[in-house]
Formats: structure tokens, C-alpha cells, sequence
């Protein structure tokens, strides 16, 4: 799998709710962070692969994207 490093994602802290930024690279690897409110150590599960899931789904759509933008471009030429 290939997480990009520098990609984050918001998510409350379990204790506080405090709205903290997490690395999908930590999630990945399933590291702890601490919350910057209340400075609880938190471990990152990701039990059912909700990530892996969540990047074949992007993968899917720049896809999509792509194809679209090509057919796009085909469709309007313009010429003078």
C-alpha cells in the first residue's frame, strides 16, 4: 500500500473531543499520538481496513476523472 506521507485527516480525540489533525501514514502504521488538549496517548487501530478501502475508492475516482477529462478534451476543440 502506498500512503503518501504529509496527507492528514481530522478526528475528535476519544477522551476530550478536542478536533485533532492525525497522518493517514500513522494510521497506517498504527502509531500512537497524543492529544494536544488533554495529552492522552491514543493508539491508532484501523480494525476493519477502512483505509485501505478509502484509497482503492480515490484510486477509483481520479480514475474516473482522468477518463472524464480526456472525453472532455476530445469533445471541445476549438478551431479558428
Amino acid at each position: 500500500m502506498n500512503i503518501s506521507k504529509g496527507i492528514f485527516v481530522a478526528m475528535p480525540c476519544p477522551v476530550c473531543g478536542y478536533a485533532m489533525d492525525v497522518e493517514l501514514l500513522s494510521v497506517y502504521l498504527e502509531e500512537r499520538v497524543f492529544c494536544p488538549c488533554c495529552k492522552v496517548a491514543i493508539r491508532l487501530v484501523d480494525n476493519d481496513a477502512s483505509l485501505y478501502g478509502a484509497q482503492q475508492e480515490v484510486e477509483s475516482a481520479i480514475g474516473d476523472l482522468r477518463s472524464t477529462l480526456n472525453q472532455l478534451n476530445k469533445a471541445i476543440r476549438i478551431r479558428i
